[in-house]
């Protein structure tokens, strides 16, 4: 067995797992200002015990209870963080029993997860608690799938994606799903002029009348969902089918969405990290079904090709990584 696999040598990569841990531990407990949100996050934490929650009670109460266990709003950040690195770690430890050293490569290199989660802290939280559902992909579980979606709806209210893509996967077939793809594009322009009018009678949030998404939003979405239709088609495993097709779908009624309703292209983009985890998975999925010596070319040329984006793409002078204030605390 190829040296990248990890089957046999389970031990080597959990001390690698945990080194990644420490790192992302270490880099947030030292550089705590990483993120642009940071200072907002800082209000948010410290006005709790002056709000009502009406939504993210998940997230509303775990600060509430750190705050009321006498921590700062700085510890309960680098808390908060903490755990969801460990559960984002753990999800890409225990989804494959092969290519783990490939996901502290995906982790790492993906400029969306790991530099991301420093700005969404939020949205990765949420994300990281869904995933749980998803370790041992062969023994998926319906009431663990709903049960994380609705954790991870009470972390974050996007996340109503995860239950819409519960119930979907649960009660409706694929020829309903297709007839409504269909008539979702034969009907467009009616939906936008519609949903668009009913918009208007309420005003549109702050954060929707502003840059409409981007080119590289829509490119992006587009790759996603080939990814996933690919994904559907050849998988044998009728379960984990019905789940790539419904987020197909989830991802182009998102981007449907997107153009009518004229979303930032900042939370736009922000958004696409909810399907980030399954491309991942595909890659998994499909790697598993090539021999030992294709498989090690395509996870080297895949690496090649991440680490190569996120040196190309990453700034590492701008303020998201705070490095020049990382610098001087060292």
């Amino acid at each position: 067995m190829p040296a990248y696999k990890t089957k046999n040598n389970s031990y080597l990569y959990f001390y690698l797992y945990f080194v990644v841990f420490i790192f992302a531990f270490l880099y947030v407990f030292i550089n705590p200002e990483a993120g642009r949100d940071y200072h907002s996050y800082l209000k948010i934490i410290s006005s709790t015990n002056e709000t009502t929650p009406l939504k993210e009670f998940g997230f509303y109460y775990s600060v509430k209870l750190f705050i009321y266990l006498g921590f700062s709003p700085e510890t309960v950040m680098l808390l908060l963080r903490v755990v969801m690195y460990f559960l984002l770690l753990r999800f890409f430890y225990f989804s494959s029993n092969n290519y783990k050293l490939f996901g502290v490569v995906f982790f790492l290199f993906i400029p969306n997860v790991f530099i991301g989660s420093l700005n969404a802290l939020q949205t990765w939280l949420a994300i990281a608690i869904f995933l749980q559902a998803f370790i041992g992909l062969d023994k998926i579980k319906d009431d663990k799938v709903l049960i994380y979606a609705i954790l991870a709806f009470l972390f974050h209210s996007f996340s109503i994606l995860y239950l819409l893509l519960f119930l979907s996967y649960k009660y409706f077939n694929d020829y309903f799903k297709v007839v409504v793809f269909f008539l979702l594009i034969s009907t467009y322009n009616f939906l936008e002029e519609y949903i668009s009018g009913v918009l208007g009678l309420f005003g549109y949030l702050r954060y929707l009348d502003i840059d409409v998404a981007s080119t590289k939003f829509y490119v992006l979405s587009l790759a996603m969902m080939l990814v996933f239709i690919v994904t559907f088609i050849f998988l044998k495993n009728k379960k984990i089918k019905k789940i790539y097709l419904d987020l197909f779908f989830a991802v182009f009624l998102f981007g449907i969405l997107v153009k009518i309703i004229g979303v930032g292209n900042e939370l736009a983009l922000r958004a696409l990290n909810f399907f980030l985890p399954f491309i991942w998975l595909a890659i998994v999925f499909f790697l598993d079904k090539f021999t030992n010596k294709i498989s090690v070319v395509i996870v080297l040329m895949l690496s090649i090709l991440i680490v190569s984006n996120f040196f190309a793409t990453v700034n590492f002078n701008g303020d998201m990584l705070n490095l020049s204030g990382f610098r001087q605390k060292l």
